[in-house]
């Protein structure tokens, strides 16, 4: 499960930067993103992010551990 979320934040590195070279698109680094986001109107509060992250992760580790307890469940 690690290797597939490093996969994913490559992909959410690469991704932005090669749209943001092919045209038409802008899309901060990867390594400004947050802080581009926090600085704009309306954005969402961090610890609402936050929270929304760790209910949808407890979500599917349920769901995971239920798989092991009764596969096919």
């Amino acid at each position: 499960m690690n290797g597939r979320l490093a996969m994913v934040g490559v992909s959410g590195m690469l991704f932005p930067s090669l749209f943001a070279e092919l045209g038409g698109f802008y899309f901060p680094e990867w390594y400004d993103a947050g802080k581009v986001y926090i600085e704009k109107e309306g954005a969402v509060p961090l610890g609402v992010l936050v929270a929304a992250e760790i209910a949808l992760c407890n979500f599917v580790e349920v769901k995971r551990f239920e798989d092991f307890r009764k596969p096919g469940s």
